[in-house]
């Protein structure tokens, strides 16, 4: 694709891998024109909002808000895509959203919109680097804008552990979806490094 894009980022956190405190904004804006034979021709935008807050002592809130849109001729890997352990921990990767009636394989949207919500505390005084974590996941993927709908949005509620590390938190994630469809009602887990956010 031949593209412009321009981005806007406001990073206050306390800390780029751990953040306990702050806020981190951006803003996302791409333009594609068919040039030189190519077939994308499209405009999309993509926010996203996080907050961190110290709660209750040692306890910890993360807050992040996502959404995406997209209009014109968008190519696959150009499209919105959720589910896994960075976006919605109800659905595998990339598998919140439409897919192919044929193969079942994800096909990604033109709209997207995700919430998250996950409250950290610590669990052992003697081990400082280690907590606990219980989170909501909220979101969805559309195939086209005119699809979307805020009672299509999906739910999902988890438990896990985290370990900090230079790089981020060793994370173990536990997520249950709370309207799974048919076959998938069994809770995920996801094993990863570096914050859900």
């Amino acid at each position: 694709a031949t593209s412009i894009s321009e981005s806007l980022i406001r990073d206050r956190r306390d800390d780029a891998f751990n953040p306990e405190s702050g806020s981190f904004f951006s803003a996302v804006l791409e333009w594609a024109y068919p040039l030189f034979g190519v077939e994308s021709d499209f405009l999309k935008g993509y926010l996203k909002y996080q907050r961190f807050l110290p709660v209750f002592g040692r306890f910890s809130l993360g807050l992040t808000a996502r959404g995406g849109l997209g209009m014109g001729k968008m190519p696959i890997h150009e499209r919105f895509f959720a589910g896994g352990a960075n976006s919605f921990r109800g659905q595998p990767f990339d598998r919140l959203g439409p897919t192919d009636a044929e193969s079942d394989m994800p096909t990604g949207g033109k709209a997207l919109i995700l919430f998250n919500a996950e409250l950290r505390f610590p669990l052992f005084p003697t081990v400082p680097n280690l907590s606990g974590a219980v989170f909501y996941d909220k979101g969805g993927v559309f195939k086209e804008r005119a699809d979307f709908d805020l009672g299509g949005l999906e739910d999902a509620i988890g438990v896990g552990f985290r370990y900090r590390t230079p790089l981020g938190p060793l994370r173990i994630d536990l997520g249950w979806n709370l309207r799974p469809i048919e076959g998938r009602k069994q809770p995920i887990i996801f094993i990863t490094i570096g914050n859900v956010f």
